[in-house]
């Protein structure tokens, strides 16, 4: 099962944790990440953080990635909720809860999907600080967490 939800409303990360695979019994594992704007960026404090993206992109570029995590584990439940709009330091971006039998699949699973969607999902982030703003630029970490999963 997969559930993929653009919005810009915010959520409750524990909610969304308790509903995921309710009244199952059949896994052994459920993961649960959840992003949150950061009041902070190199040596200047987030006052506001806008994140733009383009609707059907971004729900089609999510789908694959989750798509090819199906693939490479035995994940048996992906639920994704990704945020838009101006959000303050605090607000919830990102939360995604995964199941799967064991542990392993579902940490794996979770981290390969968070690497791919901050280098590949259409969302773009902007910073608002007390003297100015800026675009959030890819970081050559993140560039490098993807290389990792490629070999």
């Amino acid at each position: 099962m997969l559930s993929i939800k653009i919005q810009e409303n915010d959520f409750d990360p524990g909610a969304i944790f308790n509903s995921v695979a309710y009244n199952r019994k059949d896994f052994g594992a459920k993961v649960l990440f959840t992003g949150v704007v950061k009041d902070f960026h190199n040596s200047n404090t987030i006052e506001k953080l806008f994140i733009e993206h383009y609707p059907t992109m971004a729900e089609k570029q999510l789908r694959k990635i989750c798509e090819n995590t199906f693939e490479r584990w035995e994940i048996m439940e992906i639920h994704i909720v990704h945020r838009y709009g101006l959000l303050e330091p605090g607000d919830n971006i990102v939360n995604l809860v995964l199941i799967s039998r064991g542990r392993e699949e579902a940490l794996e699973g979770a981290k390969f999907i968070m690497d791919y969607l901050k280098s590949e999902a259409p969302f773009w982030k902007k910073e608002y600080y007390g003297k100015g703003q800026a675009w959030v630029t890819q970081k050559i970490k993140d560039a490098k967490n993807i290389e990792v999963w490629e070999k």
